[in-house]
């Protein structure tokens, strides 16, 4: 993994997989999602951010909850998602990793946004007051690549040839184009 923050990270989200009832897999791909291929965000993630006289160090956001788009361009990412992360209690790599996929599962798949579609394009009709409106971020393409770093994982793992289930929509009274 690209982090280069230790070996541990992988038996980690296997655990947080385990105990939140969420694929490891899309664990992972969600963190290289929200993290990027880049240390662009290396602060939200090290463990080791010393600004603000280190309030903030030894905490963790793997996810970004909390870097909305306005706090962002106002604090900046670190700032904004490492608040969250001290708001949390996020101060070590499982409390992180495993918080946020408790987060994903008990406020989005819980939800009936079981999938990267539905948790960006929030169409089920569960709750209609969050309907449309209740997204796990604003990135569109979002979806399309976490769905193609799990394949890639899949092809990886030799498992392409398993039982899958998917979950499409289906739109009633779209016309032609």
């Amino acid at each position: 993994y690209h982090l280069g923050i230790g070996n541990d990270l992988g038996s980690i989200i296997n655990t947080s997989g385990y105990d939140t009832n969420v694929s490891p897999i899309f664990i992972a791909s969600r963190i290289l999602q929200e993290l990027g291929n880049s240390n662009s965000l290396y602060n939200l993630y090290s463990g080791i951010y010393n600004e603000l006289e280190g309030i903030y160090y030894g905490y963790y956001n793997f996810y970004n909850f909390g870097v909305t788009d306005s706090c962002a361009t106002s604090e900046g990412p670190a700032i904004c998602g490492l608040r969250y992360a001290y708001e949390k209690n996020w101060n070590s790599l499982y409390n992180a990793i495993k918080g946020g996929a408790s987060q994903i599962a008990e406020g989005y798949i819980a939800q009936g946004q079981y999938t990267n579609y539905l948790q960006r394009f929030n169409i089920k009709k569960k709750d209609a007051a969050k309907l449309y409106n209740h997204q796990y971020m604003t990135n569109v393409a979002a979806p399309s690549s976490e769905a193609k770093t799990a394949y890639n994982t899949y092809k990886e793992l030799g498992v392409l040839d398993s039982a899958f289930a998917f979950y499409i929509p289906v739109y009633n009274n779209m016309d032609d184009t």
